[in-house]
């Protein structure tokens, strides 16, 4: 019984196994299991090695697993993913995929005490996201 589900990238298909997979690191990350949740994610990405969310996923895991202290090789990880983010306001925010990459490296600058640079990529993230409507009813 080898199911498979499609995902929104192109050509795309996740099996049963690595839908299994996710789910258990999921389940172990949200446990603080963050070693466990490394083996699950290793194993994904044995079956899928070019997926990206697989990649990041592995660096939030390892960056929560280092009691957040290895911000700096989390900052390169990061880049290393999805390329410098630029905090020029010209640049567009045009990638969904990317967009919690993103939020995730305004995140790290915020930590790292660097507020307006994590308040303009914020500030292109919501301008990406808002006219999506996917925060519509969060302030009502």
């Amino acid at each position: 019984m080898n199911e498979t589900l499609e995902v929104q990238n192109k050509d795309s298909v996740i099996s049963e196994q690595e839908r299994d997979l996710a789910q258990n690191a999921l389940s172990e990350f949200q446990k603080g299991s963050y070693a466990l949740c490394l083996s699950y994610l290793n194993k994904l990405e044995s079956l899928r090695p070019m997926d990206l969310k697989v990649t990041h996923n592995k660096v939030v895991v390892e960056y929560y697993k280092s009691d957040l202290k290895k911000t700096e090789l989390m900052r390169k990880s990061l880049i290393a993913i999805c390329g410098q983010i630029s905090t020029d306001s010209s640049e567009a925010i045009d990638d969904v995929e990317k967009c919690v990459m993103r939020y995730n490296q305004a995140v790290l600058l915020y930590h790292t005490k660097q507020y307006n640079a994590a308040l303009q990529i914020m500030t292109r993230l919501f301008a990406f996201i808002e006219p999506m409507g996917m925060y519509d009813n969060i302030f009502q």
